[in-house]
């Protein structure tokens, strides 16, 4: 009875675990990549985890704001209301629509000079945008760069 039982306790358990797996989709064979709720980025190569995200809807533009918890380093996108799926790129022809900046401890803020946001998805209804990004920034007060790679964004605004 013991070895029937444990036969049945082993396929109960394979079945589960097959039934429980999902498929990785591979963008290489044309599958969604998934992207995590938030921001994020590898900025000169240090990992950057936003901990506190809003966005905001500011009428002609979105502030998508992800920051660490003492709220000191903080990266910032800025994109058009109206962005559609597609390559944003920098230096951006309007500034005032499309711009990031990537602050660090509150003594040092970054603007984008080249680079490109990709928006993969927006939701004008549901408010909700993602994408990704990677560029060179500078610093407004002095001739100093920071590389944003791998940057990810998946948050809703309001």
């Amino acid at each position: 009875m013991k070895p029937i039982r444990f036969c049945l306790l082993a396929g109960l358990f394979s079945l589960c675990l097959l039934t429980s797996c999902k498929k990785d989709t591979d963008p290489a064979d044309g599958g969604a990549v998934e992207i995590p709720k938030g921001i994020s980025a590898k900025i000169d190569g240090t990992s950057f985890e936003a901990s506190l995200t809003q966005g905001i809807n500011m009428g002609d533009v979105i502030w998508l704001i992800g920051s660490k918890t003492n709220g000191a380093t903080s990266l910032t996108l800025r994109l058009p209301i109206d962005a559609q799926p597609g390559t944003y790129t920098f230096p951006a022809s309007d500034p005032t629509t499309l711009n990031a900046f990537y602050t660090y401890l509150s003594i040092q803020t970054y603007g984008a000079i080249s680079g490109k946001i990709v928006v993969s998805k927006h939701d004008t209804v549901a408010k909700t945008i993602e994408g990704t990004f990677e560029m060179m920034c500078q610093s407004i007060s002095s001739s100093s760069t920071v590389t944003l790679e791998d940057g990810k964004f998946n948050m809703s605004y309001q």
